[in-house]
């Protein structure tokens, strides 16, 4: 009886030690809006990375636009080639505010 008590004591807790974690909720995390400032580290990497990597990406863009310019025009799609290869890098660099990484949906 003594030995059927310290089994079931111990797989009691051991079972307990694994299930009370899945139920645990993030208690210290604070809830921002979604309009709250960006972090300061967001705002430095968004102006010496991501803001001269955008004015690469619109130079590199428009060249591409200029390569592919003949084969657009044949199949009709050179809004769709000026619109993916000049208008989106051009807002990504130069429409967004400054901290916020991820592009506006549309």
């Amino acid at each position: 009886m003594k030995r059927f008590f310290l089994f079931s004591v111990i797989a009691i807790f051991t079972i307990t030690f694994f299930v009370v974690p899945v139920f645990s909720q993030d208690v210290y995390k604070t809830w921002q809006p979604p309009n709250a400032e960006p972090e300061g580290e967001k705002v430095l990497w968004d102006a010496l990375v991501m803001r001269p990597a955008g004015l690469i990406t619109c130079v590199l863009g428009i060249g591409g636009y200029i390569v592919s310019l003949p084969f657009s025009l044949t199949s009709q799609t050179q809004n769709q080639a000026f619109d993916s290869l000049i208008v989106e890098p051009i807002n990504y660099t130069f429409s967004r505010p400054i901290g916020l990484l991820e592009p506006a949906k549309p």
